[in-house]
């Protein structure tokens, strides 16, 4: 795109599409080879987010005790 130096307005130069949606891309990738990678992937997501859970749950047990303890508190 380069400006026009009457207006300043951008102007689209070239025969060139505006757009790319990846369509060629995909079509010529190895699905399966594709489909593997995304598997590994998401399971790796899948133990990233476990982990945290896990590393997380000593903090969470705080909260609850917390909100336990002043519950029990504002019944009396």
């Amino acid at each position: 795109m380069l400006p026009d130096p009457r207006t300043g307005e951008l102007m689209q130069i070239g025969g060139k599409p505006k757009r790319e949606f990846l369509t060629s891309v995909i079509a010529e990738a190895d699905n399966k080879a594709v489909l593997e990678v995304a598997y590994k992937q998401a399971a790796y997501v899948v133990l990233l987010v476990r982990d945290r859970l896990e590393r997380e749950k000593p903090y969470e047990a705080q909260f609850i005790e917390q909100d336990d303890y002043e519950e029990a508190e504002s019944d009396d």
